[in-house]
């Protein structure tokens, strides 16, 4: 194991090595038994971990909480902007968004046009007096279509 390494692992998961992954525990105490330098840092963050554990907690002054709160002030940093890739799809999915809005609306306003047209072309002649359809009365109209296409080619000339 390198130093790097080691020093990695021991930031991220403290001076206990029964806290360590056990691939990385296995490695650390190897390199403990021949590295005396990570072994001297070892014990140093174990005993600093101990002192500061027995330290009294205090309290921020508010000269020290207005210092944290203007360092994004002091030091502005500046959203990175999509570019390549991420810039097309950026914009082809707000144009996608839109499109596919106004063509739901489009698609239900049509659908109900149709439905609502449609039913206007039943004649009112063809269905009997009690407005129920029998046989006779769908015979009819099916007779009636002829007409229609007649004067939809009639139309169309």
């Amino acid at each position: 194991m390198r130093h790097e390494e080691f020093t990695n692992l021991l930031d991220r998961h403290g001076p206990d090595l029964d806290s360590w992954p056990p691939a990385s525990r296995a490695k650390a105490m190897t390199a403990l038994a021949v590295d005396p330098e990570l072994a001297s840092l070892l014990e140093t963050e174990r005993l600093l971990v101990e002192t500061l554990a027995t330290l009294p907690p205090s309290p921020a002054s508010a000269s020290l909480r207005q210092a944290v709160m203007d360092i994004p002030l002091a030091h502005p940093r500046q959203a990175r902007q999509p570019s390549g890739l991420a810039a097309l799809l950026a914009g082809v999915q707000g144009a996608w968004r839109q499109w596919s809005a106004g063509m739901a609306t489009a698609s239900a306003a049509a659908f109900f046009g149709f439905v609502l047209g449609y039913g206007q072309m039943l004649p009112a002649a063809a269905l009997g007096t009690d407005r129920s359809t029998n046989a006779e009365d769908l015979v009819a109209l099916l007779n009636l279509t002829a007409d229609y296409d007649a004067v939809d080619v009639e139309q169309g000339e």
